[in-house]
């Protein structure tokens, strides 16, 4: 089979695409954000930032209104550990 110039170039074009795809697989990294030890106690207002490996995450608190409400972190031991509403 002789392939003429311009089936070779599509070919080769088709080839550098799979191989670039190939060599450029998505990087993926699992980063964990633990809610388990609050970074402050007691009523903390209605947000609470937490950040992991340069992400950053915004907890924020609300009612069944959807309204803005305060959150609490509480270290008591046990399961009395955490981020929770204050209102709770």
């Amino acid at each position: 089979m002789t392939l003429r110039g311009s089936e070779m170039k599509n070919i080769l074009i088709v080839a550098a695409a799979m191989a670039m795809v190939a060599t450029t697989g998505a990087k993926a990294a699992t980063v964990l954000f633990d809610f388990s030890l609050a970074p402050h106690q007691g009523n903390i207002g209605p947000t609470e930032t937490y950040t992991v490996s340069g992400l950053t995450l915004v907890a924020a608190g609300f009612n069944q209104s959807n309204q803005a409400t305060n959150l609490y972190g509480k270290h008591g031991g046990g399961d009395e550990n955490g981020l929770g509403l204050a209102n709770d």
